[in-house]
C-alpha cells in the first residue's frame, strides 16, 4: 500500500506539467537596405539542424519552448534571395560542400547558438541567435565564412523580444553577405 500514494503523487505531478510555447515571429524581417543583388547564381543549402531549431528549457516540471526552425529557414531564404541575383534551394540531407551544376557558389547557414533568458515572470527577456554563414565556390573552395549574432535590444512582450532578435540577426546577415568583398569576387 505504500506504493499507492507515490503513484498518485507522480500522476498528479505529471498531469500538472505543461509546455508553454512562445511562437516564432509571424512577420518576415523588414528594413533591409535597398541594394542591387550580387550578380551570381547560387545554391542555398539549409541544414536540418537549422530547420528544426528550437530553444527549450524545463523549470519545475514545465517546459518553455521557442520553435524557430521554420522561421529561421524561411528568413535565410529571404536574405540570400535579397543578396544574390538567382537562388536555387538545394535539396537533400547530405552535407553539401559545393554547388550544383550551373551555380557559382553554395551558401550554407548553420545555427551555432540559440539562447533565451526568462524573466521572473517566465517570459523571454533576452534572445540571442548566432548563425555561421559559409560560401564556397563551384570548386568547393571555401571563399567566405562569418558568424553573425542577433539579439534583442528592447524589452517588451515575448513576441516583440523574439522578433527583435530575429530582425537583428537577419539584417546583420544581409549586411555581412552583401558587404563581403570575398563573396562579390566569386563571379569575377
Amino acid at each position: 500500500m505504500r506504493a499507492f500514494p507515490r503513484i498518485v503523487l507522480l500522476a498528479v505531478a505529471l498531469a500538472t506539467a505543461c509546455t508553454h510555447t512562445f511562437p516564432a515571429p509571424s512577420q518576415p524581417v523588414s528594413g533591409y537596405p535597398s541594394a542591387a543583388p550580387i550578380p551570381l547564381d547560387v545554391e542555398l543549402w539549409i541544414p536540418k539542424a537549422l530547420r528544426d531549431a528550437k530553444w527549450e528549457r524545463g523549470v519545475s516540471g514545465d517546459t518553455w519552448l521557442i520553435p524557430l526552425g521554420g522561421y529561421l529557414a524561411t528568413s535565410c531564404e529571404d536574405v540570400v534571395g535579397r543578396v544574390f541575383r538567382n537562388v536555387a534551394l538545394a535539396s537533400g540531407e547530405e552535407n553539401r560542400t559545393r554547388p550544383g551544376p550551373g551555380k557559382s557558389a553554395l551558401v550554407v547557414p548553420r545555427l551555432v547558438v540559440l539562447t533565451a533568458g526568462l524573466s521572473p515572470g517566465l517570459q523571454p527577456l533576452a534572445v540571442t541567435a548566432k548563425v555561421e554563414w559559409t560560401v564556397t565556390d563551384h570548386d568547393g573552395k571555401l571563399r567566405w565564412v562569418e558568424t553573425v549574432t542577433g539579439a534583442n535590444h528592447t524589452a517588451g512582450s515575448s513576441d516583440k523580444v523574439i522578433a527583435a532578435a530575429m530582425n537583428d540577426l537577419f539584417r546583420r546577415s544581409f549586411e555581412a553577405l552583401r558587404g563581403s568583398p570575398e563573396v562579390a569576387a566569386i563571379g569575377r
